[in-house]
């Protein structure tokens, strides 16, 4: 017999089994997210069929809709999920939301977006990885993509297009700016500077909410085990970082038994106006270039959002193609 469970603290979820091939929810995601209510759709045998949380007191604006969002997202299979989202349309109807958005856990800074094109090329490290039918489950509940993305490849650092030099040269023009890696003796002074700039850079980004600098450094911090500093770029200008690249190795390779050969350009941020315009491309060439000098062969730039024709000179500009897309999903809900 099913049932539907509300789950006040995660104590209360855990205690229901899931499938391990769904994303995990620790204990860690939930402090972090803070859902304002946390639904299961249960089984026999206290089996978790569906599962997702919701958000509609501490979302982003957006042109006077009333945001309400869908997270935490699993499901064994279409009937379960479209049973439990129906459930959490009402429930977010209910608390004065206008327009559903998922899957958002809590916040662009947390997972968020859905595989619409998986291709050939395998999982990369930090990528998303789930059941590639569930975009369908919140297509047949009336949800639409809302905002498309792309991860693209480079497949060849050692022929990459564009002069770094002649870009540089224009930034020295201007008053000159240093390109460093990131400092391990003085770690939390960088992230901090990073932590700044990434509240100035992406504040006009979709569904963009301000995290506090102690969850962003803890977010962080958790990654660090894996990034190696050469590949971490900050960009230096007068008193403060005007940009900066965040780089790791693919370690999913040595999952598959293969040493890593390919870089994921995770994060790329640069402060807002003319006399920084370009420094994108000088951050992001300098950390292939500086990665092929390491031995890698390939980069992949993660997760960009799709940006019509935007997107595609930036596509052209680094020599890549696409090799994955995503979607965030949204569907108005009526009052």
């Amino acid at each position: 017999m099913k049932q539907l469970v509300c789950c006040a603290e995660y104590r209360d979820a855990a205690r229901f089994e899931e499938d391990a091939g769904w994303p995990g929810l620790t204990a860690a995601d939930w402090e972090r997210t803070q859902p304002d209510a946390h639904w299961r759709l249960i089984g026999d045998n206290d089996a978790t069929l569906a599962r997702l949380s919701l958000w509609w007191s501490r979302v982003a604006q957006h042109a006077g809709a009333r945001l309400g969002y869908v997270g935490h997202y699993a499901a064994g299979d279409r009937e379960a999920g479209e049973h439990l989202l129906h459930h959490g349309l009402a429930e977010l109807e209910r608390h004065g939301a206008t327009l559903a958005v998922g899957p958002i856990d809590g916040n662009t800074w947390e997972r968020y977006r859905f595989i619409t094109e998986a291709g050939v090329e395998p999982p990369f490290f930090l990528d998303l990885q789930h059941p590639l039918d569930w975009p369908q489950h919140f297509a047949a509940c009336g949800f639409t993509p809302f905002s498309e993305y792309r991860s693209t490849l480079c497949e060849d650092l050692a022929t990459l297009p564009g002069a770094v030099a002649t870009l540089d040269a224009r930034f020295a023009a201007r008053g000159g700016i240093r390109v460093r890696p990131l400092d391990m003796t003085r770690l939390e002074q960088d992230l901090s500077a990073v932590y700044r700039l990434s509240l100035v850079s992406f504040r006009d980004h979709l569904f963009y909410t301000p995290v506090s600098e102690t969850a962003f450094l803890k977010q962080y911090s958790a990654l660090l085990r894996f990034v190696d500093p050469r590949l971490v770029l900050l960009a230096e200008h007068e008193t403060g970082l005007a940009g900066f690249v965040f780089c790791v190795p693919d370690h999913l390779q040595r999952a598959r038994g293969v040493v890593p050969d390919t870089l994921v350009i995770k994060t790329l941020a640069v402060l807002p106006g003319a006399r920084y315009a370009g420094l994108g491309v000088v951050l992001t060439k300098r950390a292939q270039i500086r990665a092929h000098e390491l031995g890698y062969r390939r980069a992949i730039h993660a997760m960009m959002h799709d940006a019509g024709q935007c997107g595609r000179m930036n596509q052209r500009r680094h020599g890549t193609r696409v090799i994955r897309r995503y979607a965030l999903y949204a569907r108005e809900i009526a009052r």
